[in-house]
């Protein structure tokens, strides 16, 4: 994602300079401060979630009952 960002805020910027569009150039910065600086819109690692946490130490029997 990091190669994704930083290769379209490079071609963001360079439209930028060739046609003077404020939002492309907006745009194309912001997504070059996020490639360059490991940065996304929730923060490093922002969108990862914490694993489930188990608890296998309430192991319980299961009973089956036998429907004819």
């Amino acid at each position: 994602m990091r190669f994704l960002r930083l290769g379209m805020g490079t071609l963001m910027a360079i439209q930028f300079f060739q046609t003077s569009d404020k939002l492309v150039g907006l745009i194309g910065a912001f997504l070059l401060y996020q490639a360059l600086f490991n940065k996304g819109c929730c923060g490093a690692n922002g969108c990862a979630t914490s694993p489930k946490n188990t608890n296998n130490n309430n192991i319980e029997d299961i009973k089956f009952e036998e429907i004819k």
